[in-house]
């Protein structure tokens, strides 16, 4: 038994070529293992519908995937561009789905997120994979990603593992894409519940370190920071600026 894991990017321009050399790359360590699915996170220059059908097209394997603000793997950090992790294992099984609507209706997407969850986890118990775990994606700017979250961990079963993140747009804060297979689309999210014999641990080790004094947000509404500490937070990030020699204004806060 066992669980083999590959990564790959790429700094073509064209989304599908992109895409299917990144899978070549990330698929080297798998050897003749057929990869049991894959993720792929790619700039917002990129079409992120046509990079998750190339890349399912270049792997064979089912892909979830969002756009982002910069592409990490195990050589380094890029921007602008795309990387993907593809997966093998015959100790998990797994299936992916995307929702669209997101923000009018969470509830709604969760169910169309996990449709036929409860079928693929009785299956998956009697082969012997008891547990699960979902990995979710969401659109970064809708506000509904927390109530998402909520949802999906109603509509699978008690003390479900989520696990994910919130797509980016290379800092734009304009518009992040969300999607698996061929579709991808805002106000979307993807998700991709595995079952396994063990359940996944999770640990979290990105190196970032804290370069200012502890805080605690005090007013927001969904992910929209209004308060903190009980100062307007603009406030406190034209501070954070002026320690690190940056005039920060309404004008220039964001990407130029």
């Amino acid at each position: 038994m066992a669980t083999i894991a590959g990564s790959g990017r790429s700094t073509q321009l064209d989304s599908r070529a992109a895409a299917a050399e990144a899978v070549r790359i990330a698929q080297a360590p798998l050897g003749d293992a057929p990869p049991t699915f894959g993720v792929l996170f790619a700039s917002p220059k990129h079409d992120l519908a046509a990079a998750l059908a190339a890349a399912e097209q270049a792997s064979g394997a089912a892909f979830f995937g969002c756009t982002t603000a910069g592409e990490i793997t195990e050589k380094g950090l890029t921007k602008g561009h795309l990387a993907v992790m593809v997966v093998s294992s015959d100790e998990m099984v797994a299936q992916v789905a995307s929702a669209t609507g997101v923000k009018a209706d969470p509830q709604g997407a969760a169910r169309r997120l996990c449709d036929g969850f409860a079928r693929s986890a009785k299956a998956a118990a009697g082969r012997g994979f008891g547990m699960s775990s979902s990995v979710l994606l969401v659109d970064g700017l809708n506000g509904a990603g927390e109530e998402l979250v909520g949802h999906v961990l109603g509509a699978t079963r008690a003390f479900q593992q989520v696990v994910g993140g919130a797509a980016g747009d290379d800092g734009a804060f304009k518009a992040t894409y969300v999607g698996a297979g061929s579709r991808a689309s805002t106000d979307s999210a993807a998700a991709l519940h595995t079952f396994s014999r063990k359940p996944w641990g999770v640990g979290v080790d990105h190196g970032l370190r804290s370069t200012w004094r502890r805080m605690r947000v005090t007013r927001a509404r969904q992910n929209v920071v209004q308060q903190i500490d009980g100062r307007p937070a603009f406030d406190l990030y034209k501070e954070y600026a002026a320690s690190r020699g940056v005039k920060l204004t309404a004008e220039n806060a964001g990407p130029s």
